[in-house]
């Protein structure tokens, strides 16, 4: 029922995100608290915890709502009121299934924290908000956010334990793509003479062996100087690091492999297939280049088994800023 934290902040920069860790540290860790659960979900026999090919039951492992207490005091309560978290309005449609209504002093307790301008509302100026405005807005996104959705997805590129791209299973767009793609190779278009990197994405680049659209993010300039004066200088044999948007996964890629996107293929037309998603609530470790990658190839077991594999996947947060899912 509420976020932590800026919608407009990097995580790791955001500082009411980190007074709100830092409240759990010195008043939760190592104390004895009590959990109230609003809502258990045990996706239909679906959950985690299940074996392979089994069905009906209860999923050992369901997700669960509730409320943590420390001291008898609500903990979203202490966050809403000091400014760290604002409140979000959860999802109805579960799958059939609703959800608990939010608790209806979370309101009343972010709006004093507006009045008083405390944490996220310290700069906030209500007398030049346009309400309708900022309704509409409010409105369109919850329209689009995925918060609570349950989806069937096909994993397009692992990046690490944690974090991974994937595509809408039930989603005819990435077949349109490829057609597409593989249309605008037979023409043998020429490479682009120059690679220009600002302009959002107008690129498409050869990687094994098939083209696919890309964000060009900056020249790779580790091929040696030497070499660049033996073969003409320029940009005649550069190389340039690249984001396939709509695979998730990241390339150097020579000039000569890239074609240019007619209009109607550009981001701007069509939008990005693969989207970034990530498990709620924890990391990858990077105190152990082992641990770190085991983790990582864990996950691309389950994920990779098969050709177009899909997962069923359950959006606990849609981060429309950051244009990344929480699941």
């Amino acid at each position: 029922d509420i976020r932590v934290g800026s919608y407009e902040l990097d995580p790791k920069q955001d500082p009411h995100r980190n007074n709100a860790v830092k409240w759990l540290q010195e008043n939760v860790l190592q104390r004895d608290i009590e959990v109230k659960l609003t809502n258990i979900q045990h996706d239909d026999g679906r959950g985690r915890g299940r074996k392979r090919g089994q069905t009906g039951g209860q999923s050992r492992n369901p997700n669960m709502d509730g409320h943590i207490y420390s001291n008898g005091r609500n903990i979203a309560e202490v966050f809403l009121e000091n400014g760290w978290a604002t409140v979000i309005q959860p999802r109805n449609d579960m799958g059939g299934r609703s959800k608990p209504s939010m608790p209806a002093n979370f309101r009343e307790i972010e709006e004093r924290a507006a009045e008083a301008k405390v944490g996220l509302w310290k700069d906030w100026d209500d007398q030049n908000q346009d309400d309708s405005k900022t309704e509409q807005q409010l409105s369109e996104r919850r329209k689009l956010s995925k918060t609570g959705l349950e989806m069937e997805v096909v994993v397009s590129h692992i990046e690490n334990g944690t974090t991974f791209y994937a595509n809408d299973a039930k989603s005819e767009k990435m077949t349109e793509m490829m057609k597409a793609m593989e249309e605008l190779a037979k023409k043998k278009p020429a490479a682009p003479a120059q690679i220009r990197p600002k302009g959002g994405v107008k690129y498409a680049a050869k990687y094994e062996g098939y083209y696919a659209r890309v964000r060009v993010t900056g020249q790779d300039h580790r091929q040696k100087p030497e070499d660049d004066k033996k073969k003409g200088g320029g940009q005649a044999d550069s190389r340039w690091f690249v984001v396939f948007v709509d695979y998730g996964n990241r390339a150097s890629i020579a000039r000569s492999q890239f074609i240019e996107l007619p209009a109607e293929l550009r981001l701007d037309a069509y939008p990005a297939l693969a989207t970034k998603c990530e498990l709620a609530g924890i990391e990858s470790f990077k105190g152990d280049s082992n641990v770190y990658h085991n983790a990582g190839t864990f996950f691309s077991y389950y994920a990779f088994q098969y050709e177009n594999q899909k997962l069923r996947m359950k959006v606990l947060f849609d981060d429309q800023d950051r244009k990344s899912l929480h699941v």
